[in-house]
């Protein structure tokens, strides 16, 4: 959403359950049908698009929809882990 305000983002990561919510509005979950049980964070994690020179492969290798980087801005970010 690129409308020139600050939004809340949230994201919650459970096993293989992913979901995000907009503003308080209503969540959307996938399911990661992949082998993993759990995220593996020891690569590199991206918020809002993934650089050119990898985003091809990217594609092809994950559950990626689309390659177009987010155009907006961030006030902040926390990443937390439990």
């Amino acid at each position: 959403m690129n409308d020139g305000n600050f939004h809340t983002v949230e994201f919650l990561l459970i096993g293989k359950n992913f979901t995000m919510r907009i503003d308080g509005g209503v969540s959307q979950t996938i399911i990661n049908e992949g082998d993993r049980e759990r995220l593996d964070v020891s690569d590199p994690l991206y918020f809002g698009g993934v650089p050119p020179d990898i985003k091809d492969s990217a594609y092809k290798r994950w559950h990626i929809r689309h390659t177009k980087s987010f155009g907006g801005k961030s006030a902040s970010t926390l990443v937390s882990a439990a």
